[in-house]
């Protein structure tokens, strides 16, 4: 039996370690644990302080080094839990340990109640307040948030505390985010803490923060995957497309074979406007993934932007035969209307709409029955829509076009005029169902608002000019073809450059006058 002085130093040495045991806990990291609890391993109560870590390392299933040798986590909590039989029972570490024996025999309502008694004996005791805060977490998170919150005052200078805090998913967003910093700015040379750090603030949206913790990381970590995956996600989301860029394609040096990586490249490369790269990738994406892989429905998606809708179609129907999910069957209903089977497009929307609640399905069955020249029908429609989800904006386009089908123009350019949320394909899907009615006035002038509130792109400015050219207003149509073929040059779509390069050429002819007709 070793003397309270030996039992009082364990203790301190718990005190220096826990928080590093922490980060290789919540990394899953077994091996760097069980070679920082090995230089500690001299004395036989060193089973004790394991039984401290397994309790900190949540459960993560591994074997750890106990005087040398490994024991299975079972064993290892029963021998700590006889062990601490020996121990001083006024030494909070004792409590301790006692406490995680019976949390891991599941009898938690003992576990709480002997860190109580223990804290009346040693108010604010680091090890006893962590654990019953770690018992609370699941009983009472509002218990524990409030032991989290005065571990912090009691031990301003220990960063678990404070990561704990951050990670409370009950709790306030800007406490958490404030954590979270603290811990950081408290464990600042260890990687791993920074890495935890950033992926929490990433989650929370502090994406400045998470930007700036998840680099440090890089730089003592090294060039992870996982690292370079958070750090990507957090360039991103703060708007760094370059950076953000730069590094999925250092994770793709890493690992070229793995499909999701290739898609987030080509995603990210379309968003920086790099269409003819973002395609090429697109297409590596196509080679090496597998239909029921997670990421397959960002490749569907932008198969439909593309107007790829045969692609669309049949990869819909191959991830189909592997498995049924709402997604997949809204890509198939939108391959079939981009092929002009509208009949088949509402039967996949309908059928995604019987697996899900999701209001994007009614909206969409909506616009198949305004395809089918069913206006009533996509009425009711759109409002049952609306009523799931209030200005939603799929749902206001589809009644809008709803009402131009009936002819209520007025009522339907006020609905237009009145949504105050994107208006990314508003104008321009009324548009098409009026060009396809051969209201080409009115569909000139809809393709023309869609271009006033938008990012000018080329499908849209040719359209808009068919529209015009169609109405025989041939100068306002050349005039946008020629914006349409510069536009299509500067995305890469040189077919459609080519096309718009011909209308201009034809209709800037100057026409003959011939005075005998």
């Amino acid at each position: 039996m070793a003397c309270s002085a030996d039992l009082a130093d364990l203790e301190s040495r718990i005190a220096t370690t826990l928080d590093r045991i922490e980060c290789f806990a919540y990394a899953e990291a077994a091996e760097p644990a069980m070679e920082l609890v090995d230089s500690a391993a001299e004395r036989t109560e060193v089973i004790a302080l394991l039984a401290y870590f397994d309790l900190q390392l949540d459960g993560i299933e591994a074997h750890y080094r106990i005087e040398r040798s490994r024991l299975p986590l079972d064993a290892h909590l029963q021998r700590a839990a006889q062990s601490a039989q020996t121990l001083k029972a006024e030494l909070p570490l004792a409590l301790s340990v006692k406490a995680a024996g019976l949390a891991s025999a599941g009898d938690l309502t003992a576990a709480r109640r002997l860190c109580a008694e223990g804290l009346r004996q040693h108010p604010a005791d680091y090890a006893l307040s962590m654990q019953l805060a770690e018992l609370e977490r699941d009983v009472d998170p509002q218990a524990a948030r409030l032991l989290w919150r005065q571990m912090c005052q009691d031990f301003p200078q220990r960063a678990r505390p404070f990561y704990r805090l951050g990670l409370d998913a009950q709790g306030d967003p800007a406490e958490r985010i404030e954590a979270l910093q603290r811990a950081a700015d408290l464990a600042s040379s260890d990687g791993l803490s920074q890495y935890n750090c950033g992926t929490q603030l990433y989650l929370l949206g502090a994406d400045g923060a998470a930007v700036e913790r998840l680099q440090r990381a890089r730089e003592q970590l090294g060039p992870s995957n996982s690292v370079l995956h958070n750090l990507a996600l957090a360039l991103k989301a703060s708007g760094d497309l370059q950076a953000a860029l730069d590094t999925w394609l250092e994770l793709l040096q890493h690992e070229p074979d793995w499909s999701w990586i290739v898609a987030s490249v080509a995603e990210t490369l379309a968003e920086l406007g790099r269409y003819s790269d973002a395609r090429q990738h697109w297409r590596h994406y196509d080679e090496i993934a597998s239909p029921d892989c997670e990421f397959y429905p960002r490749y569907l998606k932008h198969l439909w932007n593309y107007d790829q809708f045969e692609a669309l179609r049949q990869r819909s129907l191959a991830r189909l035969e592997l498995s049924v999910d709402g997604d997949t069957l809204m890509y198939l209903g939108l391959a079939e209307q981009g092929l002009g089977d509208h009949a088949a497009a509402l039967a996949a929307f309908a059928k995604a709409r019987s697996s899900s609640d999701y209001y994007g399905y009614v909206e969409l069955m909506a616009m198949a029955q305004n395809d089918l020249g069913n206006p009533r029908e996509a009425l009711a429609l759109a409002d049952q829509a609306l009523t799931m989800r209030p200005e939603t904006g799929r749902a206001i386009g589809e009644k809008a076009a709803a009402l131009y089908l009936l002819q209520q123009d007025r009522e339907a350019d006020a609905l237009l005029a009145g949504y105050r949320g994107p208006m990314r394909f508003l104008y321009r899907r009324c548009a098409e169902l009026m060009a396809a009615q051969r209201r080409f006035e009115l569909a000139a002038k809809l393709f023309e608002a869609q271009l006033r509130v938008t990012p000018k792109v080329a499908h849209t400015t040719s359209r808009c000019a068919d529209c015009y050219r169609d109405a025989n207003q041939r100068t306002r149509a050349a005039d946008l073809y020629r914006q349409a073929e510069l536009l299509a040059k500067a995305e890469g779509d040189q077919r459609l450059a080519d096309f718009c390069h011909g209308q201009h050429k034809s209709l800037s002819k100057r026409r003959r006058w011939w005075p005998f007709g």
